[in-house]
């Protein structure tokens, strides 16, 4: 856990990166549960064999925002621990 008394920002919180996918990717969670804004959860390439099932959010605690689940889809989790979903990308 980060506890810094600040306010911070980062692009997102996992990336994964270009390659094979020999299957798609299910059941991914990011959670936050300090001040920290966040673009997107999760930054992923596009393309063919590239799949994302049962993608969620939560902030904990009332503090903290995403602003997307993936890349730029998802809407924005709130920050009183209402989870986002999205439930397949692309």
């Amino acid at each position: 856990m980060l506890s810094t008394g600040v306010d911070l920002e980062f692009p997102q919180g996992v990336a994964v990166l270009g390659g094979q996918y020999p299957r798609p990717l299910a059941g991914l969670g990011c959670l936050i549960d300090a001040v920290i804004s966040s673009f997107r959860a999760f930054e992923a390439p596009t393309g063919s064999g590239i799949h994302f099932h049962d993608l969620l959010t939560v902030s904990l605690g009332g503090v903290g925002v995403i602003e997307h689940v993936i890349n730029t889809t998802g809407g924005a989790t709130p920050s009183n621990t209402t989870p986002v979903d999205v439930t397949t990308y692309p």
